[in-house]
């Protein structure tokens, strides 16, 4: 009898035990599942370097989910009118930018973190851009701490020592970034900006104006003085890049005279640049570059010439490609990504298209044959630079209408050209041409060049 009341409590306890784990199992499981919530969950943002800047407010206020689409967007005029953020669980990039609302620059057409603020004009401004980011895993209620920088670099100017006839000077710096996407990173085209002076007691003087930085090894200084007889380009190089959150003071002297004053620490910036030289060390433009002797050869051509039609493999008809299109292609348009410079109808149905590439490059000769063969856009690669007929037909084209061109390009997100500020690479890589004069030069090894590439389609309208 005992050992039978034993043997049920063995049973009833062990059943009691199988029981209890089982629960175990099941609650641990069901609370597990409880903590997996989506949201929504608040971001509390706090600006932690706010006071280092003057004027900040009003701020734009940007949230990108992680396929870069805008979630929100509010204009915050003060920190106590900051909104609560609030979202379901993901990753998101936050950005606040301020300088917006002085109208200097140009917000893009949609909103997307990809999409590129640039300037209003002339690639600067007169108020420089603050910007904050921060990438945001949102799992609960967070409290962001976000720091801002300058994602511009500053300019003081002031050149003495130039031409007593001078009616006008502008300074073109280079390379600048045209534009900076909303989540903060710049575009690297290579542009110049474009920074006019104000003649005050015999100095030509501008700034403070903004740029935003480009990728380079150094910075490129020209000054376009205007005279009534003419106008002449110097130029001058220093060996190193601009940098965002920097302010640099560029002074030309002349007889003698030192114009650098008032240079130091600027509140919220890092330690000024200075740079002073002679005006008489600035290159004029003709010199910048080593053209070949200016001897004519047997088809009176100088030098650093070509035969329109000879010596250059580009001249052929070998990189045309066959296209089927909707709509064809007319000259001075834009078609699809592209600039189409000229169009040759070749039936009624099919037509032969140059078109030019939408971006554009500043770098050294040996690097642009590598970007050459690699850079593909909607499909279509083999791209080529200009061939020495091209370049001076395209010169002649637009050599007084250039800025109306770029008004166009720019509209339509394509990068624009350089008038004054640098040379563009053609024949191969082997020269260059430019805007400011007709003369087709050597190109050299160490010199920064403008990269602009061609390609020659054959497009039929499909039936």
């Amino acid at each position: 009898m005992e050992l039978r009341i034993q043997t049920h409590l063995f049973f009833a306890l062990w059943a009691c035990m199988l029981f209890l784990w089982g629960c175990g199992t099941y609650q641990v499981d069901d609370d597990t599942e409880a903590t997996e919530s989506p949201g929504p969950y608040t971001m509390d943002v706090a600006l932690s370097n706010a006071t280092l800047f003057t004027s900040l407010y009003p701020l734009q206020l940007y949230l990108f989910d992680s396929k870069g689409a805008i979630v929100w967007n509010e204009e915050v005029q003060a920190q106590t009118e900051w909104p609560v953020l609030s979202q379901p669980t993901g990753e998101y990039v936050l950005t606040v930018i301020s300088g917006l609302s002085s109208e200097d620059y140009l917000p893009p057409m949609s909103l997307n973190a990809k999409q590129l603020l640039t300037f209003s004009q002339g690639n600067c401004a007169d108020t420089p851009l603050v910007i904050g980011k921060n990438v945001v895993k949102l799992k609960n209620d967070v409290k962001i701490s976000m720091n801002l920088s300058y994602a511009v670099a500053a300019l003081y100017l002031s050149f003495g020592g130039v031409p007593d006839d001078a009616i006008a000077v502008e300074a073109r710096i280079s390379p600048v970034s045209s534009g900076i996407t909303l989540e903060g990173n710049w575009n690297n085209d290579g542009q110049f900006a474009s920074v006019p002076c104000q003649k005050v007691r015999g100095i030509w003087k501008a700034g403070p104006v903004y740029v935003f930085p480009s990728e380079s090894s150094q910075t490129h200084l020209s000054l376009n003085v205007k005279t009534a007889s003419g106008e002449t380009v110097y130029g001058y190089f220093f060996s190193y890049p601009l940098e965002a959150g920097k302010p640099y003071r560029f002074v030309s002297t002349g007889d003698g005279e030192v114009s650098l004053e008032g240079n130091g620490q600027i509140e919220g910036w890092t330690p000024e640049v200075s740079e002073e030289f002679p005006f008489e060390n600035m290159t004029p433009e003709e010199d910048w570059e080593h053209p070949k002797p200016d001897v004519p050869d047997g088809d009176g051509n100088s030098g650093g010439e070509e035969e329109e039609n000879g010596g250059n493999h580009n001249e052929t008809d070998n990189d045309t490609d066959v296209m089927v299109a909707e709509v064809l292609p007319e000259s001075e348009t834009i078609w699809g990504p592209f600039f189409v410079w000229k169009v040759e109808p070749l039936s009624s149905g099919e037509v032969e298209a140059t078109l030019v590439s939408p971006r554009q490059w500043l770098l050294k000769k040996a690097e642009a044959l590598s970007v050459c063969e690699a850079y593909e856009v909607d499909g279509i690669s083999g791209w080529r630079t200009f061939t020495t007929a091209e370049a001076k037909a395209f010169r002649d084209q637009y050599d007084d209408t250039i800025e109306s061109l770029n008004e166009m390009l720019q509209e339509n997100g394509v990068d624009t050209f350089n008038k004054y500020d640098c040379r563009y690479l053609c024949n191969d890589f082997n020269s260059t041409f430019c805007f400011y004069n007709t003369k087709i030069l050597d190109s050299g090894e160490t010199v920064d060049y403008a990269l602009r590439l061609v390609k020659k389609v054959r497009v039929e309208k499909a039936k």
